[in-house]
């Protein structure tokens, strides 16, 4: 209690001599000017500004502006709403604590376990690992947000979310954290690539929209991770997606999600793979070519030309 009225205090003090000074007269400008003539108050040249206005009184002046306390006010006006939340969770936390409460309770009764899109953006997401902090101080058995989270979401919902929320400034750096300790899980308990594949349900849709399933990015980093140590991973990537859907269908995706700056960064790396293991396996590109079933009457609008073409430049770099 004491720390809080203390805080409160120094900001009332921050307020009233911000407040003071914004309404504290001046003298004139030739009063204020002399400082000239003294060398040691020169720099206060530099911290005080007088602007004159035409008002109706006689050559009114306006308060002199001193740079930072304007910025002081408006940071105090920002954080007191978060100093009000941190004082009204540690309250409450004390009071969950004194309850013998859960973090599991505590999850469901901030309603935390109802949207899995809001949850990361949630300021009640906030006051549940307050309450987990101080849980786990008086407990043996740590409890921790990715594994909560994957106790009331499960791993494939949670790793698409946590994919997706990477891409929002607001969540991208918890997003991140999540995800590495969510990798670090899998490891640890030995899921392979293959696991992980069938966990994620990569190869359940159509191949039109495997290119924009989060959950295929997230095996793709998870699979390239693990066999870190292997130099044809990327081959090993499209071997397993080819188990799963046409080769010639998904070269046509890949090529197509080359073209959408959203998808651009996976379809590449994809395609650099496919196209590998297709010179690996001594293909020309007549020989992709026929495979295509690339019909020259149609060729302006068949769009197995692009795959056509950008092996016939892989092909033609590595030839050389």
């Amino acid at each position: 209690m004491q720390r809080f009225v203390l805080i409160a205090l120094l900001v009332v003090a921050l307020f009233a001599v911000v407040d003071a000074a914004s309404t504290t007269p001046i003298l004139k400008s030739t009063a204020v000017n002399s400082a000239a003539s003294f060398p040691s108050l020169s720099h206060d040249k530099r911290l005080l500004r007088i602007e004159t206005y035409e008002g109706e009184g006689e050559g009114d002046e306006r308060a002199i502006a001193i740079p930072g306390l304007t910025k002081v006010k408006q940071w105090l006006t920002t954080n007191i709403s978060r100093f009000k939340a941190w004082y009204g969770d540690r309250k409450q936390v004390k009071a969950w604590s004194k309850e013998k409460k859960t973090p599991e309770e505590v999850f469901m009764l901030l309603k935390l376990d109802e949207n899995i899109n809001k949850v990361l953006n949630n300021p009640k997401l906030t006051t549940w690992v307050r309450f987990m902090r101080a849980y786990n101080k008086k407990n043996e058995n740590s409890v921790t947000l990715i594994g909560t989270l994957t106790k009331f979401y499960g791993n494939e919902p949670l790793a698409k979310m946590l994919e997706v929320s990477r891409r929002n400034p607001a969540t991208w750096r918890l997003a991140n954290k999540l995800q590495a300790d969510q990798w670090v899980g899998w490891t640890g308990n030995g899921l392979s690539a293959d696991v992980v594949y069938k966990m994620l349900k990569v190869g359940d849709g159509s191949v039109e929209k495997l290119l924009a399933n989060p959950a295929l990015i997230v095996w793709f980093h998870y699979s390239n991770r693990v066999n870190a140590h292997k130099p044809d991973r990327g081959m090993a990537v499209i071997k397993k997606l080819t188990a799963s859907y046409d080769e010639m269908e998904l070269a046509k995706a890949i090529e197509v999600a080359t073209k959408d700056k959203t998808t651009e960064f996976i379809s590449t790396r994809l395609q650099a793979g496919q196209f590998t293991g297709w010179l690996v396996e001594g293909r020309d590109p007549r020989t992709v070519f026929n495979r295509l079933k690339l019909d020259t009457k149609k060729w302006p609008s068949d769009p197995n030309v692009d795959v056509y073409r950008a092996y016939s430049v892989f092909y033609k770099a590595y030839k050389q």
